[in-house]
């Protein structure tokens, strides 16, 4: 499946073994990575059918000028927005000091091209063309996720808006435009590239492909 998203100039992230006794990175390279806080995982990446790409690609398409982007992880979304030309410039809020410092002491050749900023995207204000929220884990996905990002995005002033894992919400059928309703910046899609955006995020879908 790296082939397909080759397509789209994707390549993926730096990723190294790491322990600093709370953050902890282990895997290999035929397989996959998972990244462990406090002993919890947070996140897989699975280096066969890279399904948390295929989950990022909604962002990939949308991303223009510059672009602020909230959770860092292993950087999957940062690495491929660096390959497109109309992203302008790169701003990552990251709340978690660890997951930094795990970047900078792989030495990730990202860093040299993104700004990384060390706050909880809850408390950040600030500008962009487009905001694209990964931030969030599974909690009340209907509810509390949309509420979230609407604070959030309330917050940051932007042009456009996109969040993981909006493809969920909507393949367990909840209405776009309603959706768009509560939050306007999301994008005024037609049904084809709505389908697109679902289709590629459920291509490989496996259950908790992402957080699990």
């Amino acid at each position: 499946m790296l082939k397909l998203l080759q397509q789209f100039n994707y390549t993926p992230p730096h990723i190294e073994h790491y322990n600093n006794g709370v953050l902890r990175v282990e895997g290999d390279i035929q397989h996959g990575w998972e990244l462990f806080v406090d002993g919890q995982r947070w996140m897989t990446y699975n280096l066969i059918d890279h399904d948390q790409a295929f989950e990022l690609y909604s962002h990939y398409d949308l991303a223009y000028g510059h672009c602020i982007c909230t959770g860092l992880g292993f950087g999957i979304r940062e690495n491929w927005l660096l390959t497109k030309s109309e992203v302008t410039k790169l701003t990552v809020l990251e709340k978690n000091k660890e997951v930094i410092e795990y970047h900078q002491h792989i030495k990730s050749p990202m860093l040299d091209h993104i700004e990384v900023i060390h706050v909880d995207a809850n408390e950040y204000k600030g500008q962009c063309d487009t905001l694209l929220f990964d931030h969030v884990e599974f909690f009340d996905i209907k509810n509390s996720l949309i509420k979230n990002v609407r604070h959030c995005a309330t917050n940051i002033e932007h042009n456009t808006l996109w969040f993981w894992p909006l493809e969920l919400l909507l393949t367990k059928k909840q209405n776009y435009q309603k959706i768009r309703s509560t939050l306007p910046t999301l994008p005024d899609l037609d049904k084809e590239t709505l389908l697109l955006y679902t289709g590629m995020y459920n291509i490989n879908k496996r259950e908790g492909s992402k957080h699990d």
